[in-house]
């Protein structure tokens, strides 16, 4: 089964350690928070408050949001501070993208290269994004636009392609529920969850407590 990530709201810094702390008992294996959160405060001591605050592994994530000289900046911070875990937009400069990879190598940390698409295109077109995101040394995730439900079998077949090689793959919209739990079972590496519907990063993402209530039933 895949790793359970919590993802936070982008919220104040003091929001964001006040929640980090209360996630000690919960049953998840990272914690994600958005880079934008990260802008709005002293990124630099932030880093490490946030590092200090948990004894889970911390993943900082793109968000959608391309990657800027500043946002480099804040990734760096995160690493030399312990992060383990970088998420970046496909769509951001090369350039960017290579200096933050050598980055995470050197600090032995995990990269993901995210990509969303409108719709859910055919198997050869996901597994030739997925190669080219593996060739820059990155876990690679997608997530597709959910319309019906033949969509869900495209993306398990998909996953069915790399089962040596680690992929994040789910859909969003009318079925994305159902789409994160299948992924899962079908391999995803990654399944994101959230506190509390309120507090969702993203539409469909199941709560911590549902999940874990729901993966140990099966």
């Amino acid at each position: 089964m895949s790793l359970r990530c919590l993802c936070l709201p982008d919220e104040s810094l003091s929001q964001i350690i006040t929640r980090v702390k209360k996630i000690k008992s919960r049953e998840c294996d990272l914690i994600e928070i958005g880079i934008s959160s990260m802008k709005k405060t002293e990124w630099e001591s932030a880093v490490a408050h946030m590092f200090n605050a948990t004894k889970h592994p911390l993943m900082l994530a793109s968000r959608g949001e391309k990657l800027t000289q500043e946002t480099v900046q804040i990734y760096e911070a995160a690493l030399d501070a312990g992060w383990k875990w970088i998420d970046v937009d496909m769509s951001s400069p090369k350039k960017y993208i290579q200096q933050l990879t050598e980055k995470i190598i050197k600090k032995k940390a995990r990269l993901i290269l995210s990509t969303h698409l409108k719709s859910t295109p055919s198997i050869s077109l996901i597994q030739k994004k997925i190669e080219h995101m593996h060739t820059l040394k990155a876990i690679p995730k997608v997530v597709t636009t959910i319309t019906k439900e033949k969509n869900l079998i495209t993306l398990l077949h998909t996953l069915a392609l790399f089962k040596k090689r680690p992929v994040i793959l789910h859909g969003i919209g009318v079925k994305s529920r159902e789409s994160r739990l299948l992924q899962a079972a079908g391999g995803s590496a990654i399944t994101y969850l959230c506190l509390e519907p309120k507090l969702a990063t993203a539409k469909g993402q199941w709560t911590i407590d549902d999940w874990n209530r729901t993966i140990r039933a099966l």
